[in-house]
């Protein structure tokens, strides 16, 4: 299915107030548009406006926080990542665990803007979570990017 088409359909589940059904179509829709193009500027900007749209459906939703502070930091701005993982530290938890995506990107924010101490305390969190980081710190092929250490 097209991404256009997918986009339709979420809104037509916004529409009807089929919050989880829409934000399930608008991921789906990002993901396909990643995986067809090249991350241009247009469409980091088209991305960001889609992740914005679903966390208006689902403002809890951590894995969009993930996706959409990854996609600021592709588009070089840490600023707007940072602001946007913060609000995800607001959102409701189960437990900690839930949180070690947004840590990560919190980590990688903060180095990106040169605040390397408020870096490694959030890798130092995902590792105190009994995750390892990968690559360059943990640079993963897609969110969150961690694997569990095993024991």
């Amino acid at each position: 299915m097209r991404v256009e088409a997918l986009k339709e359909q979420a809104r037509g589940h916004e529409q009807n107030e089929q919050w989880q059904k829409a934000l399930d179509l608008y991921i789906k829709a990002m993901d396909r548009m990643s995986d067809e193009d090249a991350p241009d500027i247009g469409l980091l900007d088209e991305a960001i406006a889609e992740y914005q749209q679903a966390l208006r459906a689902s403002a809890d939703h951590l894995p969009t926080y993930e996706l959409l502070s990854q996609t600021f930091l592709d588009k070089n701005e840490p600023e707007a990542a940072l602001r946007s993982l913060t609000r995800a530290l607001d959102a409701p938890f189960e437990i900690e665990d839930e949180l070690m995506g947004i840590y990560y990107y919190l980590g990688m924010s903060h180095e990106a803007l040169g605040n390397k101490d408020q870096a490694v305390e959030f890798y130092d969190r995902v590792l105190s979570l009994g995750y390892q980081l990968r690559g360059r710190y943990g640079a993963p092929a897609s969110p969150p990017g961690l694997t569990q250490v095993s024991s």
